[in-house]
């Protein structure tokens, strides 16, 4: 038990949860909440039996258990009691509100709360803080739930929430400040956590409460010092708001403790000055700071307030502000604040365009501001909260997001050869940002959205200067298509039918690096797609001049000095050619050699990560034709050649050098499948770098593929290149040891694919010990009879152990003689031993040597 534990250790800590809260200068008074723990009112007959559920510490209400239920809501206020007057809180500012049995009837929970806050806050004690501790059951929708029998003998039962606690915005309500609110109820965080305007949620249970112990309530022994970390399913902010200057604005008290702005104007005027404060120059350093600042102290629930009572027709301007707020908020303001509400914001958000009089159908073509906010701000909830990701691409939200989207890009596709074209990219930007979270939660049916997928292929072709809204259209289309391959064979089949040049016209209509990198991207991923084939018939004009490898090339020429076109490009660029020997070919007739080689060498480009790695798989690719070999590592070039005075074995070396030191296992791989490649044409080439071989195959995190393509290389050098041999041989044990090794490693993963590598593995090792390790003796021809009479005579033993198995008759054999059958021809020798038998027996031993000899002539 933690609070044992606690005691016989002498453990507490220095600083509790608790004090870290208390600020002495601003602190009032604390609150402490228990009731009698009675669930007599849902049990059968009672008024909830139907629900709501009940909720308590370790389950199902049980009347056996109630005193210690009621004994552990006393040892909780005993030990916070104690917690709050060591951080410095006198014993007369903690106040217990008990809803014990005997209670008097006129006592209401309520009145009680309202009173201690408004004797306790107020001008004259300036006091601004309070706590309240809430220790008891709970019901499932997370308020607090009361029970206890009045001196009149009445079972009562006070369900509290957040609006019931708090006195109306006025004088009752005291000054402004935190009323922090602890809650040791179950499944009480989503409301009690969530950001208020004048509560600050400080710590609660997510879902079911661990029950007590002796020591009192875990979370309450964690929140006084008695345990060092918070129990599993509490969630906790001891962090106070940062202080950026919200306070000192005029609009804080109206709009975060006050009542409600009561109209439309005095809301635009108010919610001006809260985003000239986010969005000021001055800003920029504190804004992550402000917008913490504005969602703890409760601005989601203001602002959603505020856009539920007031948007109608007529007040766009007021949505506007709303939205971008909003989306300022889930942007950039820590999610876990949120306490997992965030998606509340949906459903109001969507309803903007009913509430404004444009509808669905008509806000993209009179208000394309306006659904360019909403698609935006759905988006960014999408990027930052798991459960609104979940929402937005369940079947009742996503088809109503379907048809903003559809109408964002139908007004954009409708005025983009207009002078106002620019006004209405921003709703297709967005609508394009949307499809890509929801592509990346789960894989989209492409058969199913294709009219969706077609438009995004409209939008990446369109010849306008919109470059941000073609990059929004390549990234939804790449999480479209990167994790399946069935999505990239359907796209490659719309391409192929409707837009056959659409990623050429893409990447020639942009002047943008971050535009083409982005289209590069989705190039790579599309053309990852199995079988190969399906490549060559959407690109058929890949293996002509102009055709898709030109244009990718001619973009690695035009940003030779941009790391991510380069990295990207490459990429594309090697997965196409490895679709197909014609691509290939005529990649390197278009010069896709001198991009590899200038990528590995440039000196301006040798910072930028993975780059290496993609330039190596490129080279991989183009290895595959003569002429590509003859140009990257002529046989000529042993002495000097290559592409512009550079070969691809030198530079492939220095990679994999630099690879192995910074753990980049899949560039050296594909610089050991280079070498490879190169042995089985011309080894001598290689033969300089076989000390980067050996270091590849004996690095800890070597990967299979870099196993077997180097054990391959290394054969062919030990086969015909003296230096190679002896340095191998110098490191023979090593190679051996390393290759059994990784395939113990893989025998023990247990699966048919980690046997499958292991007998690969196991098979390189032999030939790695037939060509590097000492001859083997060549046996006589005795040697072999014997061998095969051996072998002989073991199928013998094992037909008859098999056919007598099978046998349901027969005697047993005499235990003291030997079968014949069983006797080894030549033990007698290995003994010393004369071999005695019968005549039978020798005549039969004399017909299986008669039969072997014919055998070994």
């Amino acid at each position: 038990m933690w609070g044992t534990w606690a005691e016989r250790s002498g453990w507490q800590a220095l600083v509790t949860p608790i004090e870290r809260i208390v600020d002495l200068e601003r602190f009032g008074a604390a609150l402490l909440i228990t009731s009698e723990c009675d669930g007599a009112a849902w049990q059968p007959g009672g008024p909830f039996e139907d629900g709501p559920k009940l909720l308590l510490p370790g389950g199902k209400y049980s009347v056996r258990s109630r005193r210690r239920y009621r004994e552990q809501s006393m040892l909780a206020i005993d030990m916070m009691s104690k917690a709050l007057m060591q951080a410095g809180i006198s014993p007369d500012c903690i106040v217990h509100l008990d809803c014990q049995d005997g209670l008097a009837a006129y006592k209401d929970p309520v009145t009680e709360i309202h009173k201690f806050i408004r004797e306790t806050l107020n001008p004259v004690t300036r006091c601004r803080d309070c706590l309240i501790y809430y220790f008891g059951f709970a019901i499932e929708s997370g308020q607090w739930a009361l029970t206890w029998t009045n001196d009149q003998g009445y079972s009562k039962v006070c369900i509290l929430d957040p609006n019931i606690i708090l006195p109306p915005p006025g004088p009752d309500d005291g000054v402004p400040g935190a009323r922090f609110v602890i809650s040791d109820a179950p499944g009480t965080a989503r409301m009690w956590m969530r950001p208020a305007r004048r509560l600050r949620g400080v710590a609660a249970w997510q879902g079911e409460a661990l029950p007590g112990s002796n020591g009192g309530p875990p979370m309450t022994r964690w929140l006084t010092g008695l345990m060092p970390e918070p129990p599993k399913g509490v969630l906790a902010f001891l962090e106070p708001a940062p202080e950026v200057g919200l306070e000192d604005l005029p609009c804080h008290k109206a709009l975060f403790w006050g009542p409600s702005p009561p109209d439309p104007a005095l809301s635009r005027h108010l919610l001006w000055e809260l985003t000239e404060f986010l969005g000021a120059e001055t800003m920029r350093e504190h804004r992550s700071k402000g917008t913490e600042e504005i969602l703890i102290k409760g601005g989601p629930q203001m602002l959603l307030y505020i856009l539920e009572s007031q948007i109608k027709v007529g007040q766009d301007d007021l949505a506007l502000q709303l939205l971008w707020l909003l989306q300022a908020l889930a942007a950039e303001a820590p999610t876990d604040r949120w306490a997992d509400t965030m998606n509340e914001a949906l459903s109001p958000a969507m309803s903007i365009p009913d509430w404004l009089g444009h509808g669905y159908g008509k806000v993209a073509e009179n208000a394309p501001q306006i659904l360019a906010a909403v698609l935006s701000f759905l988006a960014s909830c999408a990027s930052q909260c798991a459960r609104c990701r979940e929402e937005c691409s369940e079947y009742i939200r996503w088809p109503k997001i379907q048809q903003l989207i559809f109408a964002a890009f139908q007004s954009c596709r409708d005025h983009l050869a207009a002078p106002d074209a620019a006004r209405f990219a921003p709703a297709a930007r967005a609508a394009c940002r949307m499809t890509a979270q929801i592509a990346a939660h789960h894989p989209l049916d492409v058969e199913e959205h294709e009219e969706l997928v077609c438009e995004l292929l409209g939008m990446l072709s369109q010849s306008s200067e919109l470059e941000e809204l073609r990059e929004a259209a390549a990234e939804a289309l790449l999480y479209v298509t990167f994790r399946c391959n069935k999505s990239k064979g359907q796209v490659l089949e719309l391409i192929g039918q409707y837009h056959p040049n659409c990623i050429s016209d893409a990447l020639t209509n942009s002047r943008s690096a971050r535009t083409i990198e982005r289209i590069l991207t989705f190039l790579r991923s599309v053309a990852a797609c199995q079988p190969p084939t399906a490549v060559l018939e959407a690109f058929p004009s890949g293996c002509h001049e102009g055709g898709i490898l030109d244009v990718v090339i001619e973009m690695l020429e035009r940003y030779d000095t941009d790391p991510g076109v380069q990295r990207w490009g490459l990429a594309a660029l090697g997965t196409i050619c490895s679709a197909d020997e014609a691509l290939a070919h005529r990649a390197v007739d278009a010069g896709a050699t001198k991009s590899v080689i200038w990528a590995l060498g440039a000196e301006v480009l040798s910072q930028a990560k993975f780059l290496e790695q993609d330039a190596l798989f490129c080279a991989y690719a183009l290895l595959s034709t003569e002429q590509g070999q003859e140009q990257l590592a002529p046989t000529s070039g042993i002495g000097g050649g290559g592409v512009d005075g550079h070969m691809l074995p030198g530079l492939a070396a220095s990679a994999v050098a630099r690879a192995l030191r910074e753990d980049s296992c899949e560039a050296a791989m594909w610089g050991m499948r280079i070498f490879e490649r190169i042995c089985q044409r011309h080894a001598l080439i290689v033969e300089p770098y076989v000390d980067v071989i050996l270091d590849a195959m004996l690095a800890e995190n070597c990967l299979h593929g870099t196993m077997v393509a180097a054990s391959n290389a290394v054969s062919h050098l030990a086969s015909v290149c003296p230096v190679a041999r002896e340095k191998l041989l110098a490191r023979y044990v090593s190679l051996i040891k390393a290759l059994q090794c990784k395939g113990h490693i893989a025998a023990c993963e247990g699966t048919e694919d980690g046997k499958e590598r292991e007998r690969e593995l196991m098979d390189w090792v032999q030939v790695l010990v037939d060509v590097l390790g000492p001859p083997r003796p060549v046996k006589s021809d005795d040697q072999i009879l014997r061998e095969q009479l051996r072998q002989l005579e073991a199928d013998e033993v094992k037909s008859a152990e098999k056919s007598g198995s099978k046998s349901n008759t027969g005697t047993k054999s005499n235990p003291g003689t030997k079968s014949r059958t069983g006797t080894m021809l030549d033990s007698a020798s290995r003994s010393g031993t004369k071999t005695t038998g019968t005549k039978e027996g020798a005549g039969r031993e004399s017909s299986k040597l008669a039969s072997a000899k014919v055998t070994v002539l």
